[in-house]
């Protein structure tokens, strides 16, 4: 686990109306959601030894865990997979803190 009950709770402005073990589901749900993304496990990355593809371990690990926060706070504020009478649309902020730092993009 990388990101903590009390990180995420800070994050989403959650006081009581979510319980820890749905925050944690949301949380083990998030993470396993950006280690697909990257095709590469958050151990591998969050290690204290950085990577020797990545230049900056500090930079990494904090674009990995804000955008593991931003995953959680989704499910936090929509617990509904759809939502009539709005506009569905896809923010690229995860993607773009993401992207440098996955495997696999070829060339």
């Amino acid at each position: 686990m990388y990101i903590s009950l009390g990180m995420a709770r800070e994050h989403c402005n959650i006081t009581t109306e979510v319980s820890d073990a749905l925050l944690q589901l949301y949380i083990d749900a998030a993470e396993a959601r950006v280690a697909s993304y990257l095709n590469r496990s958050l151990t591998e990355l969050l290690d204290p030894i950085a990577p020797p593809d990545v230049i900056d371990p500090a930079a990494y690990a904090a674009a990995i865990r804000l955008a593991v926060l931003y995953y959680v706070a989704d499910p936090v504020s929509q617990r509904e997979s759809i939502v009539i009478g709005t506009i569905s649309s896809t923010l690229p902020t995860v993607e773009n803190l993401l992207y440098p730092y996955r495997l696999g993009l070829g060339v």
